[in-house]
């Protein structure tokens, strides 16, 4: 079942790096716009990976009692700003963390227990859902930008 998991997710993440998305940014040693693009998947891998990041900071913070010394602070200050940036990219992207891994929990708890460590999978998971999702809207709505 594991497997079959995977598969879909792969699957699913595929099909989304089919459709580029532009990210422009402002180059100050060249003092000009520059653009790249990614997949909507990397979009959420990074969104994902940048709140998982800020988590794990946060983490280290509670976990070390408070001798981190000058450390605390400077992990405080990064975990600010990856919150910063992965809610901002879900705001520009309309992608929701939270409810994705809502959607996973749930589908999670549907399958039950029966896997051996469930907990590792909820990011891609949550990111398979969030995929599907958006795909159901794209079909049902038609595209951004499109018109009829």
């Amino acid at each position: 079942m594991l497997f079959e998991m995977s598969a879909m997710i792969t699957d699913e993440i595929e099909r989304a790096e089919e459709a580029n998305i532009p990210i422009q940014f402002y180059n100050l040693k060249n003092q000009c716009y520059q653009g790249i693009h990614v997949s909507e998947g990397d979009m959420y891998v990074i969104i994902n990976a940048m709140a998982d990041y800020a988590d794990i900071l946060m983490e280290s913070i509670e976990l070390s009692g408070g001798k981190l010394g000058y450390k605390e602070a400077f992990y405080q200050i990064h975990a600010d700003r990856c919150r910063k940036i992965s809610e901002r990219l879900q705001e520009q992207t309309g992608y929701n963390r939270e409810e994705a891994i809502e959607r996973c929990r749930k589908k999670h708890r549907y399958y039950g227990d029966d896997q051996e460590d469930n907990s590792s999978d909820v990011g891609e998971e949550a990111m398979y859902l969030a995929l599907k999702s958006r795909q159901e809207k794209t079909k049902q709505g038609g595209r951004k930008g499109e018109s009829g």
